[in-house]
């Protein structure tokens, strides 16, 4: 197996107020460094969803729909993010 068969698809990040800056800075950075295909910034607060790609300067910012479609043979995943991220509900 190699690296590149090691590494993953997708990485799903939730933003918290704490983690936020770190997330969105060198954790991202360093997954498309890795050639993550996608990581997804899932920011509750402002019921977005940013998605970076390997080489990508700036997240495409999500609000309405994702469809994600990993492999061109496999049928795409459609996301209605404002039933997803609005949904949220959290404990304090």
């Amino acid at each position: 197996m190699s690296p590149e068969d090691e590494r993953p698809t997708l990485v799903i990040e939730v933003l918290s107020p704490q983690t936020a800056a770190h997330d969105r800075g060198p954790k991202r950075v360093c997954y498309q460094q890795l050639g993550v295909q996608e990581v997804w910034l899932v920011d509750f607060d402002s019921a977005t969803l940013e998605r970076w790609r390997p080489g990508a300067d700036v997240p495409e910012v999500l609000r309405t729909e994702l469809v994600w479609q990993p492999e061109p043979s496999a049928p795409p995943l459609r996301l209605f993010l404002p039933s997803v991220l609005g949904e949220a509900q959290f404990d304090d």
